[in-house]
This record gives structure tokens, sequence and C-alpha cells, in this order.
């Protein structure tokens, strides 16, 4: 008896499976959420928990909605390898402050209140402890969380378990290393045994991580039956139904139901969560060790259907806020549409004039591109919702390194210099201007001179809480990358800039502003004469040649699955550049889509408040009296002389 007492001693534990050891052990703590307590893993939930604890599947895909899965999933699979299957792990997260937060606001609390887990990670506070925010030692093993950006950590030591969470946000390439998943997958080749995990709702078709590592699994998607016919079904979007003759969107969401796809039935909120009570998944690819899953907001015990209308409803005319809806709501990919028209933008060009900011307006700044021979700016005012005016284009001629006062440089500095008149009858000044370092000449060192223009204006200076404190007349030296994931990919580090004497570059996602700009030039006028957010007003007095530049490049996806925008080789894409990047970004680093309405009346009140300016070196009413023909101004160019610069 007493033999027998000692071996079950010695025992391993019973083999058990990720829901069953959250069901059994995991606490819910208060910082996780509102149902604090005892973990209950719900039905749609325990097949994609298991999937990690089975034996033949190395890697585990969730390509979730959001507040579902993906980050109790992790949580879960951690306590999992703490406490039943110690190894060393590494998690992945997209910068150092989400780390930073999954540590204390995720990991540290799951470990304090879930007992069989709390003697096994010491406390960061333990004064005899090697753990921190970002390493924490257990029996067996160890977790390591990096972020993806840093490839020291992502290919140091041999890892079994690999986490990544939120891929689609991880940069192209950690430093210069390439690739960070493929780096941190070459730590896992010498465990057998290993296991990948890979979490994240998608975002742009073709470019999304997560949906690339979808497509490569076994594809499960998540299938309910219909309480009429019993016949089971995918909770899809288009099956969502309300009546768009009422008023408004609150009773339109109101008056929303489900459909069945084979009965047409009307499901209620109580139909559709019973029928997801007793749901299964559906694979649709066959299985090679990679289990994928995906499942939408449509599934979610926590959300009434009116509620998904009513935000569907409230964001879908504004492309960026549907892109977030698609993405995040539907864990569907943004499909891209094909290249705007550029006759139809010049057809809708409005009867405003040149060089006045109009009155909705209350953000002016300007881009410039840099070429051989010329400058080309233009300026353009924002409104509170992103809605854009172009308001002045002009073409500096001259070679970028002549930096005498009668060179290029010094023609930029007037109109940077200037106060532009504001339809209000006050005048505002341009905030921040966006000038391209890309351009390398002919190799003579062509980027000195753009550096040297920055020098002598005071580069952003941000505060606690991002938010802008420098003075007007910013220029922001940039350059553009190959990011689809953010439109500010970066600025260039101390080293670099001390390089340049203090001039940081900022890093550009072209990627993401051409598709932002695309989106936004399909948008049209709103019923009873408004206009949606982000919507892109043109004078009359621009000419054609500018909006084929605009649309003169195309996303295209490659066999190999890189994504490329293609330039019509007969279009110059200056216009493009200028407008749909460099100017958007220029916004964005005066934080256009984060002010408060009381930032915004600030602004007002510059325009509204300015003291009488003094006399212009150059006043619009004189850049307006130019004859047709002048190069300087696209309003009024020759086109087929333009198009041969």
């Amino acid at each position: 008896m007493l033999i027998a007492e000692l071996s079950r001693g010695w025992a391993p534990p019973p083999k058990m499976s990720v829901s069953e050891w959250a069901d059994q052990y995991r606490v819910l703590s208060s910082e996780s959420g509102a149902a604090a307590g005892q973990w209950h893993t719900l039905p749609f939930q325990r097949e994609i928990f298991d999937a990690f604890s089975t034996p033949g599947v190395h890697t585990v895909v969730a390509m979730t909605a959001t507040q579902m899965v993906k980050t109790v999933f992790i949580e879960n699979v951690l306590g999992f390898i703490i406490d039943r299957d110690p190894g060393p792990t590494l998690l992945i997260v997209p910068r150092d402050s989400d780390g930073d937060k999954f540590s204390k606001i995720r990991l540290a609390p799951m470990v304090r209140d879930t007992v069989c887990l709390r003697g096994k990670v010491s406390d960061v506070k333990t004064a005899r402890t090697t753990n921190t925010l970002d390493y924490k030692g257990f029996p067996g093993g160890h977790l390591t969380i990096a972020a993806a950006g840093s490839p020291g950590n992502l290919a140091a030591l041999p890892i079994r378990f690999l986490l990544c969470d939120e891929v689609d946000k991880f940069p192209a390439s950690s430093g210069s290393e390439g690739d960070p998943i493929s780096l941190a997958l070459k730590r896992t080749a010498t465990f057998w045994n290993r296991k990948v995990v890979m979490c994240c709702s998608p975002t742009i078709d073709g470019e999304s991580r997560i949906a690339k590592a979808f497509a490569g699994s076994d594809q499960r998607r998540y299938t309910v039956p219909c309480h009429a016919c019993g016949s089971f079904q995918t909770l899809k979007w288009a099956q969502v139904k309300w009546d768009n003759r009422l008023e408004t969107n609150e009773l339109r969401a109101a008056s929303s139901y489900y459909e069945c796809e084979h009965c047409a039935a009307h499901w209620n909120d109580v139909d559709r969560w019973r029928a997801v009570e007793i749901g299964r998944w559906l694979a649709g690819a066959p299985f090679a060790g990679v289990a994928g899953f995906t499942i939408n907001e449509l599934a979610s015990p926590w959300k009434e259907l009116r509620d998904v209308v009513l935000d569907f409803l409230t964001k879908k005319n504004d492309p960026e806020q549907l892109k977030t809806f698609i993405n995040t709501s539907l864990a569907e990919t943004w499909k891209q549409g094909e290249t705007p028209d550029w006759a139809k933008v010049y057809a809708r060009r409005e009867d405003y004039p040149l060089g006045i900011v109009p009155m909705r307006a209350l953000m002016l700044v300007a881009a410039v591109d840099v070429q051989h021979n010329r400058l080309e700016f233009e300026a353009v005012a924002y409104a509170p919702n992103r809605e854009s005016w172009s308001v002045w284009y002009e073409v500096i001629p001259g070679d970028p390194a002549n930096t005498a006062a009668d060179g290029p440089w010094a023609q930029l500095d007037l109109l940077l210099a200037r106060d532009w008149p504001h339809e209000s009858g006050g005048t505002i000044p341009i905030l921040a201007m966006a000038i391209d370092t890309g351009f390398q000449g002919r190799g003579d060192g062509q980027p000195a001179p753009v550096y040297e223009f920055a020098r002598r204006h005071p580069q952003p200076i941000y505060g606690p809480a991002g938010t802008r404190v420098s003075s007007f007349r910013t220029v922001i030296p940039v350059k553009g990358c190959a990011d689809a994931f953010r439109l500010i990919s970066g600025v260039s580090g101390t080293d670099a800039a001390q390089k340049r004497q203090g001039v940081r570059i900022w890093s550009v996602g072209t990627h993401w502003a051409k598709q932002e700009f695309y989106d936004l030039l399909r948008l049209t006028p709103l019923e009873g004469g408004a206009f949606p957010p982000g919507y892109c007003h043109f004078p009359a007095a621009y000419e054609r040649v500018y909006f084929q530049g605009l649309c003169s490049e195309r996303r295209v996806v490659r066999a190999s699955g890189k994504v490329e925008w293609e330039q019509d080789s007969s279009v110059r894409n200056e216009p493009l550049d200028l407008r749909g990047v460099y100017a958007r970004a220029a916004a964005e680093l005066c934080d256009l889509t984060r002010l408060t309405p009381q930032h915004w009346d600030f602004l007002q009140s510059v325009v509204t408040h300015r003291p009488p300016q003094l006399q212009q070196q150059q006043t619009v009413a004189q850049q307006q009296a130019r004859t047709p023909g002048d190069p300087r101004y696209i309003g009024r160019i020759d086109v087929s002389g333009w198009l041969n610069r």
C-alpha cells in the first residue's frame, strides 16, 4: 500500500487539454473583464484551445473578430505551458509597450489569481527574483516577451513554444534582419514537439499575415444550425437584414434580424445565441499540421445584433472606419478596389478659389516632392472629419542642389512663410510641411539640401500624451516605405540623426496611404449635400494632367504574394505622392485623427484671431495673376510640357 502511494506521488500528471486545464484551474482576473471568477470555456472556444494540446498539430492560426478568443487563448496557453507542459517560450507582440501592457495587465493578474501558477512564477517585485516585465522563469522553462522589431530577441536561444499576437501589426522587417516571424521560427527548429500560435484580426487582402497563414491551414469555420430547418451554416453578414426605410440608424438597427440562408427563417438574438451554443467547427481544406480557425462577431454571446448593425451603419460612409468594421467585427480582409477613374474625379471638381483655405478647414499642411530639376509643392487643408481640400499646387523649377538666394529652396521658403487667407476673413499658417528625402538625383548627395532646409525649421516635438507642442511651419523630412498597416511607420534613430546634424527622417507607409487615398476618392456626397468623412475636394482650376497623376498607380499582387504599387509609365505620379501620401502624413504628424474638439477650437482661434499680417513678399493674388503656360502653376500649365519634364 505504501509503495503504491509513493508511486502515485512520482507519476506524471494526467494528460489534459488546454480547455480542461482552464476550466479546472484558471481564474479570470478582474483586470481582464467584468466577468471575474472561475473560467468557463465557451463552445466555440474549446476546439481552438484544444488544438494547441492536440498531437499532430504544430501550428494554430486564429483569425477572429476582436473580443472573441484571441487574447484569452494566448493567456490560457501560457498558463497551460507553465503548469502542465513547461518549456522555453517566446511571445512576440508588435511593440515594446504592448509587451509591458500584456505582462502587467494580463499575465501578472493571471499568475496572482490562479493558484497553481502562483508558486511557479515569482513576482518581479520580489528582491531575489530574476523575473522582469519581459522575462519570466518557471520550473522547466521560461517566457520571453519581445517586440517584433527587436531582432536580437527573435534570433537568440532555442524555443519550443512560439506565440505571435497581433501579427498583422508586426513590421515588415525586424531591423534589417527580415520578417520577424521567420526569424523566430528558426529558433524552434531543434524541437520535434514545437508549437506555434498566430493570432490576429485580418487587415488588407493580399498583405494580411494572418489571412495568408489561415489560407495555409485546414480553414475551420464555425457552423451553427437553424432552429427552423436544422441546416448548418456559417454566420454571414450578407444574411443580416434590416429595414432601410426607417428614418434613423437607431431605428434601422432595432429592426434587424438574421435570416437563415436555407429556409429564410428569421432569427432573433436568442435564436442566434442558442445556435452558437450547439455549433461545430467544419474544416474547409485538408489538415497538414496547421489548424486554422476564423469566427466573426455574429457568433459573440455578448453582442446584440442591433449593436453590430448600428456599428456598421455608423461607419459605412467612412472607408477607414468601414475597413475597421470589416477587419475586427467580421474577421474578413479589406478587399481593395481598382484604381479610381481619373476622369470621374476630374468631373467633380468644385468652383472654389485657389490659394484660399475653405471655411470648414482648420488645419493647413504642405507636401514637397524633390526632382532633379524642380520642387513640386501642394498645400492641403483639413477639417476635423478628415475632409480635405487641395488649396494650391506649384512647380518650382531649378536644380535642388542650388541653395542660393535665387534658387528653388528660397522660393519654397516664401511658400512656407506665407500666411494663407482663410474664407472666414482671417489667415492660417502652414502647420507642417512634409518633404520627400527619397530622391537621390545623380548620386551627388541630393538629399543634403533637403536636410539643410529642414534644419532651418523646427522639427515636431510631442507632449506626454502624444500631442504636438511645437510651433507652426515645421518641416518634416519623410521617406516612403512599403508598409500597408500604418501611415507613420517609424522615425530614424538618434545615431542616424546625428549623422545628418540632428535631422530625423520619418518613414511613411506608402501602401497604407495610397490605399486610403484611393478609397476616399471613391466617396460620393451624401444626401442633402453633406460630405462623408475623408471626402477629397479639388478646385475647378486644376487641369486633367493633375488627376491623371492622382490615379497613375495600381495595386498589384505578384505570384509570390508580394504586393507592389505599379505606375503607369506614361503619367507622372507626383500628384499622388503629394496629395495622397506626404500631405496626409504631415496632417497625421499634426495629430489629425487624434485631435479633440478643444484642439480644433484652438485651431479655429488661430484662424480667426491672428494679428494683421505683415506685407508678404509674394501674395496669393500675385500668384493667381500668373499667365497660362507658367510652369510653376499646375492649374495653368501646358499639359504636354509638364508630362515631358
